[in-house]
Order: structure tokens, then sequence, then C-alpha cells
């Protein structure tokens, strides 16, 4: 689950339309020449979580059957960052945590999201946001490994909790590009990279697969052509890395860019096939018009490769409408959409495929875009190039050469 942003001041009845940014609205009474929507129970299309869907949505994946663990990615206050303060983004962090804590009974695999500091995106590793991991390191408390060093030190850490099985969990804000800090603390992002290394290259001797998670994903967006999600340098080093031990990295994960999506990773030195992926999974936020989701990872367990994964999600505006609570659903899975167009695995090679073909096959990019927001009408032809070309871990000169060709 990632993506969560509840507002703790979300109001019934309030003004869901304002002035603010979308996302951000929901808060104040409406004023006397207001003729707007108003604040839902259960949600607006422009505002964040409200307690009681966040609630519902951990008691519906808490009753999942023959889940092994949770991969929690991050951001759990609102976004509305020029109104917010440390005490009530600890306050939201902590909410969210104890609540998670409640109903889930399984390991959870946690990541730091870009939200949850105050300032938001502005992670430092020498000293400004000590506070921060120290605190998520408490709330966390038993969801990471005994040693707790490199978490506190910079949000990073490795977690093994099953024998042939290692999570690597990375704090990919510091490629952010909206974090300020990274101008002055590069030598970081490699102090990062190094310790990746090794405990691959330990993996490896161990003959363990791995998990790669973090909450903002490599590579460039696919709304836009600038700014990257994460910046061009810093995705193509780890890319690097990540071809160099693709035979024991079983996937990656991200959340982030709130759409359902994906990045590949290629060697670009020797060949164009998918060397390794990152599955990006939506949001369990509903702004931007957005139906409410998590997904349910199906693997291999004697290999812990990805073999399909599910999609969940609850209609929170026809809860509105029906005055009932939300009831997730399965939305779609991946092999019973993609299989009547040629793809009959959950692979690097077979999204590489996939990717390849958006551009010619008009019923699959619909199909593919579709999913990949709900409700938000992104399928359109003036966003294509961009989600296309924003789909593969590129260098600048590669992302800029795929958005001409199209």
């Amino acid at each position: 689950m990632n993506d969560i942003h509840v507002d703790q001041k979300y109001r019934v009845g309030s003004m869901a339309e304002c002035e603010y940014p979308a996302s951000c609205c929901c808060r104040d009474e409406p004023t006397p020449d207001y003729k707007g929507a108003l604040a839902k129970k259960w949600g607006s299309k422009d505002c964040q979580t409200t307690n009681i869907t966040f609630e519902a949505g951990i008691k519906s994946a808490a009753a999942q059957e023959n889940i092994d663990f949770m991969l929690l990615i991050g951001d759990y206050p609102s976004m509305d960052v020029w109104r917010q303060t440390k005490d009530y983004n600890v306050g939201v962090d902590t909410y969210v945590i104890e609540t998670i804590k409640k109903h889930i009974k399984v390991p959870v695999i946690p990541a730091i999201g870009n939200h949850d500091l105050y300032p938001a995106n502005e992670f430092d590793c020498s000293g400004n946001t000590t506070w921060f991991y120290d605190k998520m390191s408490e709330l966390y408390g038993e969801w990471l490994p005994k040693d707790k060093t490199s978490f506190k030190f910079c949000g990073w850490y490795s977690h093994t909790i099953f024998p042939t099985l290692k999570f690597i969990i990375l704090n990919d804000m510091l490629c952010d590009p909206y974090n300020f800090y990274e101008y002055d603390v590069n030598h970081f992002p490699k102090q990062q990279l190094d310790w990746l290394k090794s405990e691959l290259e330990e993996s490896r001797n161990k003959k363990q697969k791995v998990y790669i998670v973090t909450h903002i994903p490599l590579g460039p967006d696919t709304t836009e052509i600038w700014p990257p999600v994460c910046w061009y340098d810093y995705s193509m080093l780890y890319a690097n890395v990540l071809t160099n031990y693709s035979d024991i990295i079983a996937s990656g994960f991200s959340g982030h860019t709130h759409t359902d999506e994906f990045r590949i990773v290629y060697d670009r030195e020797k060949s164009q096939n998918g060397k390794g992926m990152f599955l990006i999974s939506p949001s369990f936020s509903n702004e931007n018009y957005r139906y409410s989701g998590y997904r349910i990872y199906e693997y291999d367990k004697d290999t812990w490769e990805i073999i399909n994964y599910y999609q969940w999600y609850a209609d929170i505006y026809k809860s509105n409408q029906d005055d009932t609570t939300p009831k997730w659903e399965l939305y779609y899975d991946f092999l019973s959409t993609y299989k009547p167009y040629g793809i009959n695995d959950l692979s690097p090679g077979s999204l590489a495929s996939l990717t390849n073909n958006l551009s010619t096959d008009t019923s699959l990019y619909k199909t593919f875009a579709t999913l990949y927001s709900p409700l938000h009408e992104i399928y359109k032809d003036k966003r294509k190039t961009e989600l296309i070309c924003g789909l593969s871990i590129t260098t600048e000169d590669q992302h800029l050469d795929c958005i001409k060709k199209y």
C-alpha cells in the first residue's frame, strides 16, 4: 500500500472546490456565496483521504487470505505542504502506522515517502533530518531489522525475513528534483550506491533473491517531459548496478506517481531487452478523481519471481451516493488483461514488449492507459508520448529522443 495521504482536517460538508491547488480542499466551511460541491463522507474528487476511508481500506487488506507480507511504500500525510507543521505530519505518520499495526498481522516492509517528513521532500543525511529518521525508527519499531543503524543514518536499510529473500529499501528522496538538500549532499547518493552494491554482492554469495523497495521510482515522469521523477544521472547509476545483479533481483517496487505503471531497466550496452523492472502501484488516495486502491502480488515461492498482480479498488463516489461503506473489489489482474495482447508473463522482457507495442496497437494503448489512471482519462492523445517514453529508465538524451520520435 502506498500514497495514503490522510487528511485529518477533512470536514464533511466543507468546500470541496477551493482556490487552493487540487487535493487540498475539503476543510473550510462554505462561504455565503459558495455554489460548488460539498465534501462527502467517504471523500471527494479534489481532496485527500478521509480517516474512515483509510480505516475501511486497511480492514479490507487485512481480510485478504494467504498474505505473507505487506509493502508499505510511504506518503501518509496530505499534500498541502504550505499549510503543514512538524507536529501535524508526525501526528498523521503516527496515526497511519498505529492503525496498520492494529489490523495487519503479517510482516511489514516499510519505506519512507517524500511527504512523510516536514518540510516535505527536504531529505538530508548530515543531521538536518536525523530527528525524522529517529522518529520513524521508533514508529516502525519491530518492522525494521534489529540493526537500525543505516535507517537512522539516512533512511535506507536491508531486511531478511525469509532465508532466501532479502528486501533492500532505498531512500530515493536523494534524487527527488524538489529536494533542495541534494545540491549539497551529492556524496550521499554515492554512499547509498556503494552500500547497495555490497548488499547485492552479499546476497549473490548467499544465493538469495532480492526485492528492491523505494518510494520514488527511478527514471522519467510519464505525465511531463520535465522534470524527471528521479534525476537522470542518479537513475542511470543505479540502473547500471541493477543490470549487473539482474540474476538475483527478482523485482523492484515503487509508488509516488499515484498511477498504475512500471519502469523497465535495460542493459543498454548489450541489448534492448528488459533486464529489470520496478512495478509502480497506484495510490490509495482518491485525489484527482481516482479510485482508492491497493495491490496484491503473486510470486513463485521457490524463485520469488513475480507471476501476476491483482489490483483492488473501491469506488468511494458510489459509496457517497449509496451511503454505504466502500467495498474493495478486484478491478483487474495483469495476466488476464494482457494475455490477449500476447503478454504471457510478468517479466522485464514482457513489459518491454508491452511498451514497444503501445505506440502501434490502439486497443492495447487504450487498455493500458485507462488502467494507468482510472476515471482520469489520461489516455487522450495529448498525453500518449509522455506516457510511453516515461516507462523506461533512460538518460536525458534518450528520453528526449523518444519524445521527438513520436
